[in-house]
C-alpha cells in the first residue's frame, strides 16, 4: 500500500475545493495521506499511543509478511486503551 484515504482527508479536500468541486476531477493520490506508518498484528496498543498522537496520524496499517492485514483507527485505539484503563 502506498496510501490511505481517512475521513479527514475527504473534509480537507472538500472544503479546500468546494467551489469548484463538482467540476473537478480529483484523484485518490492528491488527497491521500502518506506514506503510511505500518504495525505488526502483534503490536501492543499502548505503544501506539505515541505515534498516532505525535503527528496528524489518523490510522495505521497493520502488516504481516508483506501484506495488508488491517487498518487501525486512531479513535478506536485510543477507545480501546481507554476499556483496558477500566471505569
Amino acid at each position: 500500500p502506498v496510501g490511505v484515504v481517512t475521513l479527514r482527508d475527504l473534509g480537507v479536500a472538500c472544503a479546500v475545493h468546494w467551489p469548484d468541486l463538482s467540476r473537478m476531477q480529483l484523484r485518490v493520490e492528491q488527497i491521500m495521506s502518506s506514506p503510511l506508518i505500518e504495525v505488526s498484528p502483534d503490536a501492543k496498543l499502548t505503544d501506539l499511543i505515541p505515534v498516532l498522537s505525535s503527528a496528524e496520524i489518523e490510522c495505521l496499517t497493520v502488516m504481516s509478511h508483506g501484506k495488508l492485514v488491517g487498518v487501525l483507527e486512531r479513535g478506536k485505539v485510543l477507545r480501546a486503551c481507554l476499556r483496558m484503563l477500566g471505569p
